[in-house]
């Protein structure tokens, strides 16, 4: 009964990985509703573990924020989902961006002491600043690469569960003379 469970379960992540690939933008969507939910539960969670176990906590007060703030941000982008969709790509943007740019900044003051720039995170913070302003000016091309890459990834997990599944049945079968 278990092998059977085995090629539901790698059936259904196949399922979900090409409906992601092929569908990115209805997807995503309902990746930001899933993301809500884990939010809002673990904002409750927090929550009420702060106020039971306010004791054990060096900052109860801002474990108990941080709770409020979750089930907010997870309320929000459950009530919103096109709304949270356009406002992700920003979001990741303006990351890339600061991150990008302030990985320069420390580039620059570091070779005042070192007299040396390290080429890989040299590269790594230039396409980090590039990749920000493309996902800031084409958001659509974010949505879509996310819900591709997923798709990918599910149909991978689901294909491993299969061949797992089946390599371990054939390896147990052991003819005994």
């Amino acid at each position: 009964m278990k092998n059977i469970w085995n090629y539901v379960l790698g059936f259904l992540f196949i399922l979900g990985g090409v409906v992601l690939i092929f569908r990115p933008n209805v997807s995503f969507q309902n990746l930001v509703y899933y993301l809500g939910l884990i939010l809002l539960i673990t904002g409750i969670f927090k929550i009420v573990t702060s106020i039971l176990r306010h004791d054990s906590f060096l900052l109860p007060g801002s474990f108990f924020l941080g709770g409020i703030l979750n089930s907010l941000f997870g309320i929000i982008l459950m009530n919103n989902k096109s709304a949270a969709v356009n406002l992700i790509p920003t979001i990741l943007g303006i990351y890339l961006i600061i991150s990008g740019a302030s990985g320069l900044g420390l580039l620059i003051n570091n070779k005042r002491y070192t007299k040396n720039i390290d080429t890989k995170m040299l590269v790594e913070n230039i396409l980090k600043l590039a990749l920000g302003i493309i996902v800031m000016t084409t958001p659509i091309i974010t949505v879509v690469f996310v819900g591709w890459v997923l798709g990918l990834i599910l149909i991978l997990i689901g294909v491993g569960i299969i061949f797992n599944d089946y390599r371990q049945k054939n390896v147990y079968k052991v003819k005994i003379k």
